[in-house]
């Protein structure tokens, strides 16, 4: 096998752990899925985080070692290549696109390089393109099960079970309630054309136990984003329709992992954009999507110490 299970991005922590729970079960006892038990959660496990974003990789992080488990990040393919050949981790997981070394690539080099099944880990994707193409490319690269945004738990864990990769059986898990804050961030972001989304910052503060986690996951947004957003100019610039994809895809994610909810939305109503309107309205979107930045900067701005 290859992917093990593609969760859609911002991650929801539910989603998260029901992965975790339903790949890396632990010690479960015997008959206990029979009588419809829950498997007790495992801690402890080493974990792989591969993603270009290093605010997607820090809420991923957070959530991980919230749940009792030791991270190790890394920001591309080839690195995440080379500390899955150490042979340290339990569970990996990569986003799909990733500089140097596609998500993509480098499982398949893993899968190619790890020939041992019993010493090969379960590795998980994760991706913010919920398009038919990219569940066939998953498909193609050895995915076992393909789940995108909004995840919810129950239908992770039943799809999860249900895929060969996961060898157990009839496994019954009971559904998940989300306290407000959760449920709420970030995939139920509204569509309005609000700058921010209190309520995701509330959560962050939940996940980060206080301000500075906030603040400083703000700040990685803000530059990051300043930069994405200059990116975006260039490739309307000198035409790189391939650049600029590329870019709003990255800058989609982010976005909604911090609740900057009008950039969010812009990049998503371009998503499937052709070559043929970013030639026509590219300027008139990358002008848009600066706007849209110093807007997201003033609503930022009260969570910020001076």
């Amino acid at each position: 096998g290859g992917f093990a299970a593609v969760l859609g991005k911002p991650v929801r922590p539910d989603a998260l752990a029901a992965v975790l729970d339903a790949l890396c079960p632990g010690d479960l006892a015997s008959g206990s899925a029979a009588q419809g038990q829950t498997a007790s959660r495992r801690k402890g496990l080493r974990i792989l985080v591969a993603d270009d974003n290093r605010v997607n990789r820090t809420v991923a992080a957070r959530i991980l070692e919230r749940g009792g488990h030791f991270t190790e990040l890394v920001e591309n393919g080839e690195q995440a290549l080379e500390a899955l050949q150490t042979g340290q981790f339990d569970i990996a997981f990569l986003d799909i696109n990733m500089p140097v070394m596609s998500g993509l690539e480098a499982v398949k080099h893993y899968q190619f390089l790890e020939l041992d099944d019993e010493k090969r880990i379960p590795v998980v994707a994760l991706t913010a393109d919920a398009t038919a193409e990219t569940q066939q490319k998953c498909s193609g690269a050895g995915f076992d099960l393909h789940l995108v945004k909004p995840i919810k738990a129950d239908v992770l864990l039943e799809a999860l079970v249900s895929q060969d990769a996961v060898t157990r059986e009839e496994v019954v898990a009971e559904p998940v309630v989300l306290p407000d804050n959760v449920a709420a961030h970030p995939s139920a972001i509204s569509a309005a054309g609000d700058a921010l989304d209190p309520m995701v910052i509330d959560n962050l503060r939940d996940l980060g136990d206080g301000d500075d986690f906030v603040e400083g996951l703000i700040r990685d947004y803000i530059e990051d984003a300043e930069h994405h957003v200059r990116l975006v100019q260039e490739a309307v610039e000198s035409g790189d329709f391939a650049a600029f994809h590329d870019t709003i895809h990255t800058l989609r994610s982010a976005s909604a992992n911090v609740g900057a909810t009008s950039i969010f939305n812009l990049c998503l109503a371009w998503r499937r954009a052709s070559q043929e309107k970013f030639a026509a309205e590219g300027r008139e979107f990358a002008a848009q999507l600066a706007h849209e930045f110093d807007r997201a900067c003033a609503a930022f701005s009260p969570y910020l110490s001076a």
